[in-house]
């Protein structure tokens, strides 16, 4: 046989059907053992990759559970603050109310004891304007603007509230004014039914914001 015969001999078994699927064959084979070999690995790395996520979202859920819980522990400082507060303003305006009545009875004003309850009471308040402060300072930074709005209404109806009433008891001690005075009993009811609206009224928001911290963290 001619080296030409040969040659197209070659060639028409390259073309031929079997030959191609020959090489097929082989081809998917070769295919199959890489697979083979790297199966283990890739579905390792798989689950590893699958494992890191699962723990990193973890992670990430248990810091926000535990800012969370901060700032709720926060909530409630804030919230003791201002019960103290109101409790503070209640005792200066009851003790004001009772030295307006012993003004208008014409009773002794200058006993030691009730002068010194009635000093207790207002330096009792002065030292929760402080701490009033303070929790507005706590809420601002967690956000919550619906309940320092309600803390400011709350502490411009107390602050108005004393001022008034020192300013009647020092213009009463320059001259006395019973009617002045008067008001002063007259409208501690009113009072005091405001200050606790306003109070129910920061708790009621505290409790709001402290339901949307909740409801963010299961979202997230």
């Amino acid at each position: 046989m001619t080296i030409e015969n040969q040659k197209m001999e070659l060639m028409s078994l390259i073309s031929s059907d079997e030959f191609k699927l020959l090489i097929t064959q082989v081809t998917e084979k070769s295919t199959f053992d890489y697979i083979s070999v790297f199966a283990p690995t890739l579905i390792t790395l798989i689950i590893a990759l699958f494992t890191y996520n699962s723990f990193s979202k973890r992670i990430l859920q248990l810091k926000s559970e535990k800012i969370i819980e901060k700032d709720i522990d926060k909530l409630y400082e804030a919230s003791q603050y201002i019960s103290e507060y109101c409790d503070a303003a209640g005792l200066f305006f009851s003790m004001m109310d009772k030295k307006s009545i012993r003004l208008i009875e014409q009773r002794e004003t200058e006993n030691n004891h009730f002068n010194s309850k009635f000093q207790d009471a207002n330096d009792a308040l002065f030292t929760h304007f402080s701490k009033i402060k303070y929790a507005i300072f706590i809420l601002k930074t967690l956000r919550a603007d619906e309940v320092v709005k309600k803390i400011n209404e709350l502490e411009e109806i107390v602050i108005t509230a004393r001022k008034e009433q020192i300013l009647i008891m020092e213009d009463h001690n320059k001259k006395p004014v019973l009617d002045k005075i008067s008001s002063i009993k007259t409208n501690y009811p009113e009072l005091r039914n405001k200050i606790n609206e306003k109070q129910n009224d920061c708790i009621n928001e505290i409790y709001i914001f402290k339901k949307k911290l909740k409801n963010n963290s299961l979202d997230e």
